[in-house]
């Protein structure tokens, strides 16, 4: 479906006024690319004349897939800015003199979609610069900026399909690595406790 998305996108910014009344050029973009002209849906509108100056199966539905993204993206440089930057924030007592933070500790997330474990693995350095030791307080993780959510409505074990919250680590999905031999063995990556792994491998 992405294939057949990136071609619609392609096709739509052709200038309109190479667009010919029998199709010419779409088919001609089409056949080049071995996709089926049932599988495209296309409408350009001139907003310099008002009005619409091609189409093709445009009241069809389609699956838009990744081109979505071109939308999401255009939203938040509009309503975000270029230079917005997502920021997860980490609120407490200042450390004692030896280092120790006598308080909870509150980290805050600001919706980071690429907070990963570099990314905490960096703020527990900053943390560690900013001189502390030890936390003798719970640490607190908030996300009520947007609580976890669906982002389909099917649910299965793609890493995507994952819910997403103001406070995602590793985009809320694990990585299961398994390696073969006399002696098959597996790495969870972050290692989880709560987390089983049933091994049903079968050793020659």
């Amino acid at each position: 479906m992405l294939k057949r998305c990136f071609v619609v996108f392609t096709v739509l910014f052709i200038s309109a006024s190479i667009l010919s009344a029998d199709d010419d050029t779409v088919t001609n973009v089409l056949k080049k690319t071995h996709i089926n002209k049932r599988d495209v849906g296309i409408y350009v509108y001139d907003l310099n004349l008002g009005k619409s100056v091609y189409s093709l199966n445009e009241e069809k539905a389609f699956s838009i897939a990744s081109v979505n993204k071109l939308f999401i993206t255009a939203a938040a440089i509009k309503l975000l800015g270029q230079d917005y930057r997502f920021k997860t924030s980490v609120c407490g007592k200042v450390p004692n003199s030896d280092g120790v933070v006598d308080s909870t500790l509150y980290i805050k997330g600001g919706g980071d979609p690429i907070f990963v474990s570099e990314s905490m693995w960096y703020l527990v350095n900053r943390l560690s610069a900013l001189g502390v030791k030890k936390i003798n307080g719970d640490i607190f993780l908030d996300d009520a900026l947007f609580p976890a959510a669906e982002i389909y409505e099917e649910t299965d074990d793609r890493a995507y399909s994952a819910k997403i919250s103001s406070l995602s680590v590793n985009f809320n999905s694990i990585a299961l690595s398994v390696m073969s031999g006399p002696r098959p063995s597996f790495i969870i990556d972050p290692p989880l406790g709560e987390y089983t792994v049933i091994d049903k491998a079968k050793r020659s």
